[in-house]
């Protein structure tokens, strides 16, 4: 019987591990498309070992909340080698039980996601498209880094997400790629393009999700039609999608999607995307990075995100926010019996405010949209992006976004049409 692991990588550095738990939480949300996955995570260490990360393992076990997917180590090593000493820590650790045909997925914490169901199972689908693959992707780079030499310009699986078989990687238990480096350039050199060059040379292939229709071997001329720079942050609808900036020369990165003018087409974009619509006539409502809803509560004269089961069975009525929008501006209301009355932010989060406020606590009505990638995107007022807190609250204080001020659609059978201003 094949087996199935995951081999997660992070560090200690930040105050909190906020991002790896919700990894964990999509892990537990979204079907893996296996029977059963057992996670193995080692986690660097950058700073002086805290509670926090004594608690990490209990942590991540809580936003995991599955039966299908079990965390079976949680190990801190040292920061000598990066990700690439936690890959090898975790490959040591699953040899221990597992079988050369058992499968085995590599990430680490900036590979955001998963995404969607099937997120393992997708991996293995391209992993058996093309003969002799032994090392699979997510994105795949051709152009090597801009602070290396040109000849580092071989193809290679960028390795924020890759996959094999334990047997494609038995050969490293001893001395994994890149393990041993110091410097964060001898780390990409000798980690994630020597891990490809190495498998390459064996005579395996590689392959990725990226370009499902592309496998690359050894010294094989490459398509000359495929993008030559650094795609990751460019792609879409894959399981696992990264996050960081481009580390390469903007002039070799592919240039982004043309972005709509302002906010009304932008979310007239989205309609067409997920629902085929040219024109709003579609509900909708907005829902975070925890796969939640944001709702107005009357009880507390504020917005909060909450799953809809929870919603409906809410002890007092939740009312469902409605979207406005003008040309670059979105706004949120909400109908009550007798009137309609927009939200505005107050003390840093969204309240019904039906008189006037001080000026020095009002920050505006208005959100600016900043897309992202297909379906995601920011909200920001006065400078502070809109944030959904794991703990159901709202809040507009952030000044940098991250996961959690990330939004996206959803339909919805509560809401208003959305309403588009000119």
């Amino acid at each position: 019987m094949v087996s199935y692991f995951l081999a997660y990588a992070t560090a200690n550095e930040r105050a909190t591990y906020e991002l790896d738990e919700l990894h964990f939480s999509n892990m537990g949300t979204y079907a893996s498309g296996v029977s059963h996955l057992s996670v193995y995570v080692a986690v660097s260490t950058v700073a002086e070992r805290t509670k926090i990360d004594a608690g990490l393992h209990d942590a991540l076990k809580v936003a995991l909340s599955s039966t299908s997917v079990s965390i079976q180590e949680v190990a801190f090593k040292s920061n000598l080698g990066r990700d690439f000493s936690s890959f090898a820590h975790c490959l040591r650790m699953i040899c221990k039980t597992a079988k050369d045909e058992d499968y085995v997925l590599f990430i680490n914490r900036s590979a955001y996601g998963p995404l969607g169901n099937g997120w393992y199972s997708k991996y293995i689908e391209q992993y058996h498209k093309f003969p002799d693959v032994q090392l699979c992707g997510s994105t795949i780079n051709l152009s090597g880094h801009p602070g290396l030499p040109v000849e580092s310009a071989s193809p290679h699986v960028q390795t924020y997400a890759f996959f094999g078989r334990v047997g494609d990687f038995r050969e490293f238990i001893k001395n994994f790629p890149g393990e041993h480096e110091e410097k964060r350039i001898d780390v990409i050199r000798h980690g994630e393009i020597g891990l490809s060059r190495r498998i390459l040379q064996r005579g395996g292939a590689l392959t990725c999700l990226a370009w499902p229709n592309y496998s690359f071997v050894h010294n094989l001329p490459i398509d000359p039609s495929l993008p030559t720079g650094d795609i990751k942050r460019s792609v879409i609808n894959l399981p696992f999608q990264y996050r960081r900036k481009h580390y390469g020369n903007p002039n070799n990165t592919p240039s982004r999607p043309s972005m709509p003018n302002n906010a009304a087409d932008l979310f007239l974009d989205f309609f067409h995307d997920f629902f085929g619509e040219d024109k709003p006539r579609v509900s909708v409502s907005i829902q975070s990075s925890h796969n939640t809803t944001l709702f107005y509560s009357p009880e507390l004269d504020r917005c909060i995100h909450i799953d809809k089961n929870s919603a409906s069975s809410h002890a007092t009525a939740l009312k469902p926010l409605n979207l406005r929008l003008s040309n670059d501006r979105l706004t949120f209301f909400v109908q009550l019996a007798n009137c309609e009355v927009e939200l505005c932010l107050y003390d840093s989060g969204l309240h019904i405010r039906r008189q006037p406020v001080g000026q020095t606590k009002l920050l505006g009505n208005c959100f600016e949209v900043i897309r992202l990638e297909k379906n995601l995107f920011h909200l920001r007022a006065a400078g502070l992006f809109l944030c959904a807190e794991p703990n159901g609250e709202l809040c507009c204080n952030r000044l940098r976004p991250s996961i959690w001020e990330t939004f996206t659609f959803v339909a919805s059978h509560t809401a208003e049409p959305m309403k588009c201003l000119s």
